[in-house]
């Protein structure tokens, strides 16, 4: 009986299990995932499983349908389908997997090109085959984008030589840019700087030569025309030239303009590149030669002043000390800020003159008016020395009497037609070293006047000239032979012009002067004598003239005569190659003046 109960309790206990059996079809849900992810194997998103109260069984055959497009963009949908084992329905589920490119391809996968700065003579050219990493943009690819690129280039220049461009990179997307729908995403920017500067390690400013002129009219100054600089550049490299003299008409290349009387210096800035420059000096000296103007007074009286040398009361001789300035009526100059000087020579500091009983009488002098820039001119009076004060013993002694002193100069070198010598000449008193200056005619001649006969003078001259027409490389060529032996100079006057220094010696030193002078480093007023004079007749051999002519002095004796000619040689230094001696005069004549 008790196992009879139990077989009806376990029926009726399997009955109830039977009734209420439960059996699902389970999916795993949608995902969206990138269109980057490897999605080789679909189960890493879920697998779909029945479920049968309780008991879970994984299903994993499904239909597989791929929807994607080029981009690597749409969905992948699986189904899976199974037959429920309590009523034979056919169950089913689907899983939509979604790729997407959102994201997938940014600024992090992009390589922008650089800022490049390009120096060179055509640096437009190196542009346009710029390298890496300066050409193009680069970027990291995945099968879910499709990256274009181009630029667009906006120029600035500052000028020609100067020019930046501003380079605008754009990367767009193919798979995500839409400017309907979403104008923003799916473009990337970025700007690039590249610089252009032209330059040229060659190029070289030439600049006009120093200037000098002569302001004869205006006091200010006068208009100075001068040379537009240029640059020289082999790769014809754009520049700007400007210059800075504060007197130029214009700011550019030109600097001509109204300069004022003195020194002026200024720089000429040729700019090339961006700032970059290179410059020269330029100086412009304007010598105002206006002289004055001066008026003398018709005639000087002066008394002698007697002299008690030897302090016994009686006076032994009579003296008076005149100065240039007494002989000044009414001097002016046209330039009202000049200040001017009196003498009685062209020697500025010949402003006294002692006269004495030899100068009793009538005694015609000279009143020089010099200004502070060295101009000068001047008027011819007399002075009158009276003895009112009855100084004893006191004549005029006119067996002393004064000469005349002409001079006649020739060059050795007559084929260089050169007249004019920028010397100036003077005769110095041995006695009292009175320095008297000779006057020259429109000949070049040189005369000397009021010299005293009992009195001995000696001929002193100097060089004021800076032009070297006529020396050059040829006479160098000679030098150097004659040192290395292979033409000796055997000419006495062509070994004095080869003697530079003038140290008796013919060297290497002289080599080098003349080699400066040719080139223009050295100044012919810097040599020591630039030119070299000697007496007519002073000839000597080429053994001892360096020597004969060191000892040389040109003394001019005691003598008796009225008027004195003298003929004189002028041997250029440097002139090495010149075809003297020429002994043709050039004659100066001048009208006696006694």
């Amino acid at each position: 009986m008790k196992l009879l109960h139990s077989f009806v309790f376990l029926m009726f206990i399997g009955l109830t299990a039977l009734q209420g059996q439960d059996f699902r079809l389970v999916c795993p849900g949608d995902v969206t995932i990138s269109c980057t992810e490897n999605y080789s194997d679909l189960n890493k998103w879920g697998k779909a499983y029945t479920d049968e109260n309780g008991f879970i069984r994984w299903q994993h055959d499904c239909k597989v349908v791929y929807n994607i497009n080029d981009c690597g963009v749409g969905t992948i949908t699986r189904t899976w389908g199974v037959e429920n084992p309590n009523n034979w329905q056919w169950l089913t589920c689907t899983q939509v997997i979604t790729l997407s490119n959102a994201n997938a391809f940014g600024y992090r996968d992009i390589t922008f090109p650089q800022d490049i700065t390009i120096e060179s003579c055509n640096p437009q050219d190196s542009v346009k085959h710029l390298p890496r990493p300066y050409d193009k943009p680069t970027w990291k690819t995945n099968k879910c984008a499709r990256p274009m690129v181009n630029y667009s280039d906006e120029v600035f220049r500052v000028n020609d030589g100067c020019v930046k461009i501003i380079r605008t990179w754009k990367i767009l997307d193919w798979c995500v840019y839409d400017p309907y729908k979403n104008p923003g995403i799916g473009i990337f920017t970025a700007q690039q700087v590249i610089k252009l500067i032209t330059i040229d390690p060659d190029a070289k400013i030439s600049c006009p030569k120093d200037t000098i002129v002569v302001a004869s009219q205006d006091c200010n100054g006068v208009y100075v025309k001068i040379d537009p600089a240029t640059v020289v550049s082999p790769c014809k490299m754009p520049y700007v030239i400007h210059n800075t003299s504060k007197y130029a008409d214009s700011t550019g290349n030109d600097a001509s303009g109204f300069y004022p009387n003195g020194t002026t210096k200024f720089y000429y800035i040729a700019e090339y590149g961006c700032g970059s420059e290179i410059k020269c000096e330029l100086t412009v000296i304007v010598k105002n030669t206006i002289p004055p103007t001066p008026y003398c007074l018709t005639g000087v009286i002066v008394d002698l002043m007697p002299i008690d040398q030897n302090l016994d009361g009686i006076a032994e001789s009579g003296m008076i000390e005149v100065w240039a300035s007494d002989l000044n009526k009414a001097s002016f100059h046209k330039c009202p800020k000049q200040k001017l000087r009196y003498s009685f020579s062209r020697d500025v500091l010949d402003r006294a003159r002692i006269f004495t009983c030899a100068d009793l009488g009538e005694n015609e002098v000279e009143m020089w008016v010099t200004d502070s820039l060295g101009n000068a001119d001047l008027c011819k009076t007399k002075i009158i020395i009276q003895n009112n004060l009855n100084v004893p013993d006191c004549k005029r002694k006119d067996s002393l009497g004064h000469v005349r002193y002409d001079l006649s100069i020739s060059f050795w070198d007559e084929t260089r037609k050169q007249k004019k010598t920028n010397l100036r000449l003077n005769l110095e008193n041995m006695v009292s070293h009175v320095t008297t200056p000779a006057a020259q005619d429109q000949n070049a001649s040189y005369i000397l006047n009021g010299l005293r006969k009992d009195q001995e003078y000696e001929l002193k001259y100097a060089f004021t000239g800076t032009e070297i027409k006529g020396i050059d490389l040829f006479d160098a060529q000679l030098l150097e032979d004659h040192l290395k032996g292979r033409r000796i100079i055997t000419d006495p006057y062509r070994l004095l012009a080869a003697d530079l220094n003038s140290d008796a010696i013919i060297d290497l030193m002289d080599l080098q002067l003349l080699k400066d002078l040719i080139g223009g480093v050295l100044k012919p007023s810097s040599l020591p004598q630039p030119y070299k004079m000697i007496p007519e007749g002073f000839v000597t051999n080429a053994t001892t003239i360096l020597q004969d002519y060191e000892q040389l002095e040109l003394r001019i004796p005691v003598h008796q005569e009225t008027r004195m000619e003298k003929n004189y040689l002028l041997i250029r230094t440097g002139d090495v190659s010149a075809f003297g001696p020429a002994l043709k005069k050039v004659k100066l004549s001048a009208a006696d003046t006694e």
